[in-house]
């Protein structure tokens, strides 16, 4: 088992002429290529990941995983402990958005309302709720209560506190659960 926590990011090319279809098929191939490496990295099986019906990650034998992917970016992560990683590319959208998903008090701590910041904290409170198995449908019963270091960020939900890392990778932010563990980002341009 490795002390640190092994996330493996991979680009997904675009590729115009595929289906959508296509294009989640290979989306979910570049997200289960990823969970195979972080396992490998992290001392866990390779194989055998399951997920419930509803989607939600089962744990394997005393290892927990989560996956995220976006149109171009793919994530996934293996721990000895309830995990989650969230990916998203870093674009403008709806004004509004900013209040859906912040308090003011989220981003004076933030210091400023831009679609990085945005996207930083989006990630961040998906991370937690992965961890802990909820839907979006809490994402504003996650609070972001401090910057825990340079790209940490500590999120309270359910009065836990959980430190997640993020990780800008060009116009694209990943955020995992790391409860203060290291974290060695595996990024890859590629999969097969």
């Amino acid at each position: 088992m490795s002390p640190n926590l092994e996330p493996v990011l991979v680009l997904i090319p675009e590729v115009p002429t595929m289906s959508r279809p296509q294009r989640v098929n290979q989306q979910h191939a570049a997200a289960r290529w990823a969970l195979q490496q972080s396992a490998w990295r992290s001392g866990a099986p390779q194989s055998g990941w399951l997920q419930r019906d509803d989607g939600a990650p089962l744990p394997l034998e005393t290892w927990h995983w989560s996956i995220s992917h976006t149109q171009t970016l793919a994530a996934a992560v293996v721990a000895d402990r309830p995990v989650g990683i969230d990916v998203e590319r870093i674009r403008p959208r709806r004004e509004e958005l900013f209040d859906a998903i912040g308090h003011p008090a989220e981003w004076e701590i933030l210091q400023n309302r831009t679609w990085r910041s945005f996207f930083q904290l989006w990630t961040a409170k998906e991370a937690v709720l992965k961890c802990h198995q909820l839907g979006i449908a809490y994402l504003k019963d996650a609070r972001l209560v401090k910057r825990a270091g340079p790209r940490r960020l500590a999120i309270e939900l359910r009065g836990e506190t959980v430190t997640i890392e993020y990780l800008e990778w060009g116009e694209q932010v990943a955020a995992v659960t790391c409860f203060d563990a290291r974290v060695v980002w595996h990024a890859q341009t590629c999969f097969t």
